[in-house]
């Protein structure tokens, strides 16, 4: 036996050790750290999350959006803008601005510290639904007409 183990080249014997010390191995757990009311969420039901040009993290809830700078969440609702409290989906355009579409089928975006919804915008206004949207994506103006383009966001 000990002969048959001579012969062995050591690439087989560096092969076999290695895969016995990775049997008793460690490795990284990952951490991953939930939020709730508790940390300043208005809901713990979250809808959507984006991260944002400039790093915050906007998540949509059935109670408004928050938005996370990494340290303190700050609340939005109707009270500040919002068409609605149920926010289904957040995105972002090339230009910043953070579109949101709400459970009543309403758009509306943050801007330079503001929110523009149909009160204070005359497009938002004409966008007027009587339906239930589940996503929206950019229409850009083509020579061929108006065609859908790759989500922009």
């Amino acid at each position: 036996m000990i002969n048959k183990i001579k012969n062995w080249p050591i690439s087989k014997i560096a092969l076999i050790v290695l895969l016995l010390l990775s049997l008793n191995g460690y490795s990284q757990s990952t951490y991953l750290q939930h939020f709730g009311t508790k940390d300043g969420l208005p809901s713990n039901n979250c809808f959507y999350t984006l991260q944002d040009s400039k790093g915050y993290i906007w998540v949509a809830t059935d109670a408004g959006v928050s938005r996370f700078d990494g340290k303190v969440f700050e609340n939005y609702s109707v009270d500040d803008g919002l068409p609605d409290n149920q926010i289904l989906q957040i995105k972002e355009d090339r230009t910043g601005k953070i579109w949101f579409l709400a459970l009543n089928g309403q758009l509306s975006y943050f801007f330079n510290g503001k929110f523009f919804n149909e009160t204070n915008n005359k497009l938002l206004k004409l966008l007027r639904f009587n339906a239930v949207i589940v996503s929206f994506l950019r229409i850009a103006k083509a020579k061929s007409g108006l065609v859908p383009t790759k989500m922009f966001w």
